[in-house]
């Protein structure tokens, strides 16, 4: 039995893993006075695409900046409709206005939290230029009934490293696919982010729009280059994903099975899907925000995965979007992250059972 009187909160919400081999990377990176974008770049370019198994990956400053690029590899403009998942981050819908397109938002999945392909397909015109799916939480979605549409799909896979759904990893199916490495991702370079692609037509325009500089023609670039700095602590981060991926299993696991017969529910996902649990979250019946400040009086910081619906950015009607606005009233995101103890976790089961 383990014992959770002598933790100690505050426990976060989410932290990066690190250790003295990231410290190391970073510091021969310094050393050698190449600190800008260089051949470290380049060589976690290549490890990152060999993971993925694509031939070649962009790093980019940003998960952000990577979706910017991706959608101007596809061509889109002002006039054009991009859809995309109403229950995400806020920056998604960001990279699309980044264009000048017209950002339409889909439902999503009870099941999974995912963009649902039902949804989609009432959006679909002659003005959609691309779909944007994002793989919430960790949790691997079928990229496949996308695909049908016949529309350029780009996957985000910022929240999903490492995850597979059947044999194949997350960003193989879509046109192109995006990473990121912020700080709480499932590997982290500070901020950071990566692009790859089925074609290398458009992952070669995604090189040229961040080569902003010493061109011998002028188009409008972006400064979206990753520094040689924040790719010497993402090579370490990439040797450790496997392990990370595991730590993660392991403590959604434990909560699982210490959860199981309470009135907190978890998602649940098709049979193909390995999810990475990049995010912990559970449907409560209880007021989302009253159990969230009930937590944070014990000293453990959890939160609503989404900060806000996207459609309520944009003033529209709850009606609309009948799956996200239910979601969003009742999931928590528990702390989860690698270096979390096992203490620390029996500490939140304990807390989270009292409250709910």
């Amino acid at each position: 039995m383990l014992s959770v009187c002598n933790v100690k909160p505050f426990i976060p919400h989410s932290k990066p893993t690190l250790s003295r081999r990231e410290e190391l990377s970073v510091v021969k990176v310094l050393r050698s006075a190449y600190i800008a974008e260089g051949p470290v770049v380049r060589k976690f370019e290549r490890e990152f695409a060999h993971l993925i198994r694509r031939p070649d990956a962009v790093a980019v400053s940003s998960g952000t900046a990577a979706l910017h690029l991706a959608l101007l590899a596809l061509s889109v403009k002002k006039g054009d409709e991009v859809i995309i998942p109403d229950y995400t981050c806020a920056t998604v819908m960001s990279a699309v206005r980044y264009t000048g397109a017209t950002p339409i938002l889909a439902d999503i999945d009870e099941c999974d939290f995912n963009i649902n392909p039902k949804s989609v397909a009432g959006l679909i015109t002659r003005k959609t230029k691309a779909i944007i799916v994002t793989h919430m939480f960790g949790i691997p979605l079928d990229v496949r009934p996308f695909k049908k549409f016949g529309v350029p799909v780009i996957e985000d896979c910022a929240q999903a490293l490492g995850a597979k759904f059947g044999n194949k990893p997350v960003g193989r199916d879509g046109d192109l696919a995006i990473f990121s490495f912020y700080a709480t991702k499932m590997i982290t370079t500070g901020r950071g982010g990566m692009v790859t692609a089925k074609s290398q037509k458009l992952l070669d325009c995604v090189r040229d729009l961040k080569e902003f500089d010493e061109r011998s023609n002028y188009t409008v670039r972006y400064n979206y280059k990753m520094t040689d700095i924040e790719a010497a602590l993402g090579l370490v981060q990439l040797d450790k994903l496997g392990s990370f991926i595991k730590n993660r299993a392991d403590i959604a696991r434990f909560y699982n099975n210490a959860l199981r017969g309470t009135k907190a529910t978890m998602p649940s996902f098709a049979k193909a899907a390995r999810p990475v649990f990049y995010r912990y979250v559970i449907r409560v019946r209880k007021n989302r925000d009253a159990v969230i400040r009930a937590l944070l009086k014990k000293g453990i910081e959890a939160k609503p995965p989404v900060f806000k619906p996207l459609h309520r950015y944009l003033g529209m009607s709850d009606g609309r979007f009948p799956v996200t606005t239910k979601i969003y009233n009742s999931v928590v995101s528990l702390p989860i992250y690698p270096s979390l103890t096992r203490a620390e976790q029996a500490y939140i089961v304990s807390e989270i059972k009292n409250i709910i």
